[in-house]
């Protein structure tokens, strides 16, 4: 029996591919309030901060559990219980790998209070996170380096992750293969997100991380919850929760292959949940 939905946003409750754009299809929200009204957990897992979940609760209606950051931040019943960071010294490094690599890039910094630090020293004049700052898509927006931001703000936390944006697949994929060394030599982890962002992470934590440490918190068992998403940043919890995991059909051919069923939006998942649930409730009087 399926008693949790976990949901990627952009490309999976989000349709229309803008970070720019935050509005739910209200079919999709409809669908969502009668799983919740049915007793089924509805959680939100993203590379988005979990300072924006007041964003999707104004529009479900209802207060939501929140895995953020890629799991590096969890929010279960209003309460952090996961905020991984890594170093100010990794951070610094990294920044100077990215330069060194004579590629145009942004460096974003994010931490657990919505902070959003952006350096550009690697050439890339790209605004589109200060345009989601100015849509209040995000509370909290910096450009600089992260000495600056330190000089600004000396007790700010540290961060949770980052994330190089480039400007197309080729600089993604030429990123990537640079900062392999030293993604092993620092203990931490790398895997994309959007098709033109390269996520450094901390060890071991993804969303699969962050719905464990959920889960844990509220008592479901690995089968009873149901997964959903695009991305190769979903593919862990494709793989951790894999019985009910389901991809949405515009996902790359590495990701599609990760989940057992394909879909082509969020209302979709939820008429099979059901569908799963009746199945089972109808085996068990046999």
């Amino acid at each position: 029996m399926i008693k949790c939905l976990v949901s990627d946003v952009d490309g999976t409750l989000l349709l229309h591919g803008s970070f720019l754009q935050v509005k739910i299809n209200d079919k999709t929200i409809k669908a969502i309030k009668y799983l919740k009204e049915s007793g089924i957990h509805f959680v939100i897992a993203t590379g988005r901060t979990h300072a924006t979940k007041e964003i999707f609760e104004k529009q479900f209606g209802f207060p939501l559990d929140f895995i953020g950051s890629n799991g590096a931040s969890v929010v279960v019943n209003e309460k952090l219980i996961v905020d991984k960071t890594m170093p100010w010294d990794v951070f610094e490094r990294l920044t100077e790998q990215v330069r060194n690599q004579h590629i145009e890039a942004n460096i974003l910094f994010v931490d657990s209070d919505g902070h959003h630090i952006m350096d550009k020293t690697s050439g890339w004049n790209d605004d589109t996170f200060l345009q989601m700052y100015h849509s209040k898509e995000i509370g909290h927006y910096f450009e600089g380096s992260i000495h600056d931001w330190r000089e600004h703000y000396p007790r700010s936390k540290k961060f949770n992750k980052a994330v190089v944006a480039v400007k197309n697949l080729s600089d993604r994929d030429k990123v990537a293969e640079s900062l392999k060394t030293f993604v092993k030599e620092e203990n931490c982890d790398m895997y994309f997100s959007a098709s033109v962002f390269v996520e450094i992470m901390p060890q071991n934590v993804n969303k699969a991380s962050g719905i464990k440490a959920m889960s844990g918190m509220l008592g479901f068992q690995e089968h009873e919850i149901a997964v959903v998403g695009d991305s190769y940043n979903d593919v862990f919890m494709f793989e951790q929760y894999h019985q009910h995991s389901f991809v949405m059909k515009s996902a790359e051919e590495d990701v599609l292959k990760k989940a057992r069923y394909v879909v082509s939006n969020v209302d979709e998942v939820i008429a099979k949940v059901f569908e799963i649930n009746q199945r089972e409730l109808l085996d068990d009087y046999r």
